[in-house]
């Protein structure tokens, strides 16, 4: 019995993205399920992950699950309603009186796909749902509850309340559920998880890829190469099998050891089975399959095969977690050495390009390039409107719904160009020949006619240091005031929106010369605002870098934004235009960013602060910075600007004498990973 995810519709409150049974059997297999005499999916939805380990033919086998969801519950209960020894609990995996139960014994198997709830959604759920518990609770929990585990000793215990207290209050419901099962995995036992690509490159997964390299050892990542496993969660999908191990001192300690890692392509699928067309007369083919890729094997277009080694994702972890509170706390001795360095990701196919060489790589902060994201306004329906027709004086625009398509004149001083979506850019490199669409209200220096009347004679300081907006804006403001953009039950007004909230100051008697702020003045706009280059955050081709000549306009948050901080850098806004559209700097992208169900990829400010930059000598600087201008301006020339841009990086990395050779390489990957992820 299979329930489908969009048939919940606690599925965003609880993270509800059921297995299914062939993922289910997949993970079952690559944990070696026949086993392990104990097996428990402490978040077991309706019971996928226990059915693929198969109770009805191990009697003698004991099997648990926990569920939260009452109405799912009762549906795994009927499924296994013949099976005696099948147990399964009806609550909250987090409370005490659940993990009292489970600590009472220690499993040979902990296999689940956790729920992956985002902590606005936790905190949401606090709110609306008193059952529910706050990240600070499940933390207090789960550190109350570390004394129950007899197979812990003090050493171990210390070190998980370190990780739980410390571990970011941004993390997703899925990081406390990785402790939960990590507490009840025996020594010598395994865990095996069904987890987003993100668990790679999250900045709050560090503490997550410590607990693996310190009380485990990695067997298996195999990842839906795709995206097509959970189309509807649009994420794309991961499976972990690890096994349970003493606590090793130091996770720099790991030498030799490999972990297998493979990619599934979807053609590998038939209707029972991942993998299913790879053996097409097995029938079981999941065991064959484990021991294919025990062997390092491969299949050009259904699966490929790799062996990583666990001490160069343990040298990983330690170049991008030393800064973190949780890692000085339980290794301070690692971070004196590992702080100012930057090398490639693991797992990473740039590695195996590179031939497997140790370069050191800056970051783009290293050559003076800050990175964010664009303008949120928190009411994009009030401050974005759409261009008319620009007049002497200033502009005519249009608000959207769901206000009266009524046009305004809006004089300059109070609004600002904006870019905010890919649909309204060509394919150029610049905004030179960009024709603007909308507007941002730029209202910071002026009052609305009705906020004035209430000040009037009483702070003539305001008075005077705002400009009265026009009666046809002040009218507009009036009206979205009122606005409720909710429901008839749950009105909502734009004034009080989170986002919007706080960009109000009431006026103090107490300190007159404070100039009050008012919900339609959005703050300052900075540099990420009106940034040098921007590059779309959702990608459903490569992603491509352009420049926003003088900074003219303002950038949405549909696009992540970049600027050089000073002049004290060798690279200016052409050298990095031409370095970020370069075949080096799109494959890591592509590497980096996180492939989402669509086939998308999503390119957030963080990941590109990661992307690895070759360390280039002036020359190559000021060659990049000729070759970014052309490519700016220069538009039919584009394809050979890229292929002279490439030679400069490529040389850069060493590779004089082959060079065509590995240019040609580094574009064929970089046209499979676009293949990759978009083919189905």
């Amino acid at each position: 019995m299979e329930v489908i995810a969009a048939d919940i519709s606690n599925k965003k409150h609880l993270g509800q993205y059921f297995s299914g049974n062939a993922i289910a059997s997949l993970l079952a297999h690559l944990a070696d399920y026949q086993k392990a005499r104990s097996v428990i999916d402490p978040m077991s939805g309706t019971g996928d992950m226990i059915a693929a380990c198969e109770p009805s033919t191990n009697p003698d086998k004991h099997y648990y699950g926990v569920e939260i969801d009452h109405d799912v519950i009762e549906q795994s209960i009927q499924r296994f309603q013949s099976n005696p020894n099948v147990k399964l609990l009806d609550g909250n995996v987090f409370k005490p009186n659940i993990i009292r139960q489970l600590a009472s014994n220690s499993y040979d198997l902990v296999i689940t796909n956790p729920p992956y709830v985002r902590y606005q959604t936790i905190n949401d759920n606090k709110v609306n749902q008193p059952e529910s518990l706050g990240t600070p609770e499940i933390k207090e929990n789960l550190i109350a509850s570390l004394p129950l585990f007899k197979h812990l000793d003090a050493k171990d215990r210390e070190l998980f309340s370190v990780l739980i207290s410390n571990y970011s209050g941004l993390a997703d419901l899925a990081v406390p559920s990785w402790f939960l099962c990590a507490l009840i995995t025996k020594v010598g036992g395994k865990i095996a998880m069904v987890v987003p690509q993100t668990w790679l490159n999250r900045n709050y997964a560090g503490v997550i890829h410590y607990l693996l390299l310190k009380w485990f050892q990695i067997e298996y990542i195999v990842e839906d190469a795709n995206s097509a496993w959970f189309q509807s969660a649009q994420v794309k999908t991961t499976l972990i099998v690890a096994k349970r191990i003493e606590r090793k001192e130091l996770i720099s300690t790991w030498k030799k050891e490999c972990l297998t890692y493979c990619s599934v392509f979807s053609a590998a699928r038939n209707e029972n089975s991942l993998i299913g067309k790879i053996f097409p007369s097995q029938p079981q083919p999941e065991k064959r399959f484990v021991k294919t890729i025990n062997n390092g094997k491969h299949q050009n277009g259904l699966f490929a095969t790799s062996k990583i080694r666990l001490a160069d994702f343990a040298n990983d972890l330690k170049k991008n977690t030393a800064n973190q509170r949780w890692f000085r706390l339980v290794e301070p001795e690692q971070v004196e050495t590992t702080l100012g360095t930057n090398s490639l990701k693991v797992p990473s196919k740039l590695r195996s390009w590179l031939e497997n060489r140790t370069d050191q790589f800056q970051s783009l902060y290293d050559i003076g390039v800050n990175v964010s994201q664009g303008l949120r306004t928190g009411a994009n329906i009030f401050f974005y409107m759409d261009i008319v027709e620009s007049v002497g004086e200033g502009i005519i625009a249009r608000p959207g719904k769901p206000f009266e398509p009524k046009s305004i004149l809006i004089p300059s001083e109070f609004y600002r160009e904006v870019i905010r979506k890919q649909s309204e850019l060509d394919e150029s490199f610049d905004t030179s020949a960009f024709v603007p669409k909308g507007i941002v209200l730029s209202l910071q220096s002026g009052i609305c006619q009705e906020d004035l009347k209430a000040l009037k004679g009483i702070n003539i300081v305001v008075e005077h240091s705002y400009q009265v907006l026009p009666e046809e804006l002040s009218k507009h403001i009036c009206r979205a005031t009122k606005l409720n953009i909710g429901t008839k039950d749950n009105p909502k007004f734009i004034p009080v929106l989170s986002a919007v909230a706080p960009n109000v100051k009431a006026w103090n008697p107490n300190r007159p010369k404070e100039l009050p702020r008012y919900w339609y003045m959005l703050p300052p706009f900075t540099k990420r605002h009106c940034p040098d280059l921007f590059i779309p955050r959702v990608n459903g081709l490569h992603p491509f870098t352009r420049l926003n000549n003088g900074c003219k306009y303002l950038i949405d948050a549909n696009f992540s934004t970049l600027w050089i901080s000073d002049d004290s850098h060798k690279f200016n806004h052409y050298a990095i235009l031409a370095l970020l559209n370069s075949s080096w700097c799109i494959v890591a992208m592509e590497e980096y960013g996180t492939v989402m169900g669509g086939g998308a990829l999503k390119l957030e400010a963080t990941q590109i602060k990661k992307l690895p930059v070759p360390v280039l000598s002036a020359g190559s600087v000021e060659k990049l910075s000729t070759l970014g201008k052309r490519l700016a301006h220069t538009p039919n020339d584009t394809n050979k600007t890229l292929a002279q841009i490439d030679r400069i990086v490529i040389a850069a990395l060493g590779f004089e004498t082959e060079l065509e050779n590995k240019i040609a390489n580094l574009i064929s990957l970089k046209d499979q990973l676009l293949n990759q992820r978009n083919s189905k």
